[in-house]
């Protein structure tokens, strides 16, 4: 058995089984990472892990299809709205400025 990041309840799938899932999950975080504004990044890597956890006891596979059906139609819009962030960026916040620029 291989271990499972973040216990997405992969111990008790097979590797072959939880490799489509695992894909998904780690696309969903990576274009997450992309978006522009600090509160649509984090509220996109926060839902993404609730969800993830959520669901990781599932065995039903006619609802992981679904599940996996809405995950990937859920990557392409927070592929589409990254995008769409990173054309219209807004000005950092505080928090995300260096330590050195916060205390100016």
């Amino acid at each position: 058995q291989l271990a499972c990041p973040l216990d997405l309840g992969c111990h008790s799938v097979r590797p072959q089984e939880m490799k489509p899932a695992l894909q998904l999950y780690r696309s969903l975080i990576r274009s997450g990472k992309h978006f522009a504004d600090y509160n649509f990044r984090n509220y996109t890597l926060r839902i993404v892990r609730e969800d993830f956890r959520k669901y990781k006891n599932e065995t039903d596979p006619k609802r992981i299809e679904e599940l996996m059906d809405f995950g990937k139609q859920q990557l392409g819009v927070v592929q589409r709205q990254s995008t769409i962030s990173q054309m219209y960026k807004p000005k950092p916040l505080v928090i995300e400025l260096p330590a050195e620029e916060q205390n100016q």
